[in-house]
């Protein structure tokens, strides 16, 4: 109860429009200011993180295989590189006298460059695997899962030597469970039957209860540029990799510990979709709004909505990577012991 409290009360501080289509109309009132400022940065040789403005966004989207039909979107967007990854993926899970099925649902929106985003996409489930077997000798149990999942993190990313970082919401889909762990500041949601749940809290450096993680090990948030981050660095408290900001004990002070929420299947409803996205959807849409918007389309493919989400985001506005990943869930759960 108090982390469904904490999620809406984050929906209530975010500045957001009332929907896509005014976040839409302000954007191409701004766009020219946005494109001469770019513009402006490139002949000065110092345009950063963003490209100049393209006319229209570049969108792959692709449908991946399995019985939730999962649709996934990308796009460069402004970034001057991408720099997120997706994962779809079933591992088999032995404990005890049987073998479970366990879905992996994720998007890794990554920083500083793509490869910690890269490894995490293509390591995350070997670790998850190993640490689900390891915890539950015996059958699976709730204890020995979430001992699984915060094991699964911390190998993934103590594995990780490389100098980038990234953010991760993963869903997966175990023994009638929908558990989601989250690192950073990407979102995981659920239209459950028309109802906006949010299953993830986004982390962010002005959230006390999450900097207090980064105080303890010594390092500190400073504003640059207005946002606050850890050692006027990183937006985010918890992430993987970015082993290199350190504070004053010498040590990274990066919480590398995701969120972990469990829902059971039995109380989504049919026709429901999980959405997966990174922060550059978040930036310009509500989790009110991305639910209104799947109700309102909830007729085309997993695919067209994710697509629709990031392009909508895009049109908003947003200036970062844009990724989305839409999953059908509340049909009949498919056979998962073996």
């Amino acid at each position: 109860a108090k982390e469904t409290q904490d999620a809406k009360a984050q929906q209530n501080r975010q500045v957001s429009f009332e929907s896509f289509e005014q976040a839409e109309a302000y954007s191409k009132r701004s766009s020219g200011l946005f494109a001469l400022f770019t513009s402006c940065l490139s002949t000065l040789g110092i345009g950063g993180r963003y490209a100049p403005l393209p006319a229209t966004p570049v969108i792959s989207k692709e449908k991946e295989e399995g019985p939730r039909h999962p649709g996934v979107a990308h796009c460069q967007g402004r970034r001057r590189e991408m720099e997120d990854e997706h994962l779809v993926a079933k591992i088999a899970v032995a404990t005890g006298s049987s073998t479970h099925e366990a879905e992996v649902y994720g998007i890794f929106d990554g920083h500083g460059g793509r490869s910690a985003a890269v490894f995490a996409k293509q390591h995350f489930t070997s670790h998850l695997k190993t640490a689900l077997e390891k915890h539950n000798p015996n059958g699976l149990t709730d204890v020995g899962i979430f001992a699984a999942f915060k094991e699964a993190f911390a190998k993934l990313d103590s594995s990780y030597t490389g100098d980038a970082g990234s953010t991760a919401s993963v869903a997966i889909i175990l023994d009638g469970n929908l558990w989601v762990c989250n690192l950073g500041d990407a979102r995981t949601i659920l239209d459950n039957g028309g109802l906006a749940v949010q299953l993830s809290e986004d982390q962010k450096c002005d959230n006390p209860k999450y900097v207090k993680g980064v105080e303890k090990r010594g390092g500190t948030i400073v504003h640059s540029w207005g946002i606050p981050r850890v050692e006027g660095n990183l937006a985010v408290p918890r992430a993987l990799g970015d082993h290199s900001i350190t504070g004053n004990k010498g040590k990274n002070c990066i919480v590398h510990t995701p969120k972990i929420t469990k829902t059971p299947l039995s109380s989504i409803q049919p026709g429901s979709r999980l959405v997966i996205a990174c922060d550059g959807i978040w930036d310009v849409c509500t989790t009110n709004q991305a639910v209104a918007f799947i109700e309102t389309n909830k007729t085309r493919s997993n695919e067209d909505l994710a697509e629709g989400l990031v392009r909508k985001a895009y049109n908003a506005g947003s200036g970062d990577n844009l990724s989305a990943l839409v999953v059908s869930l509340g049909a009949s759960d498919p056979k998962q012991k073996k």
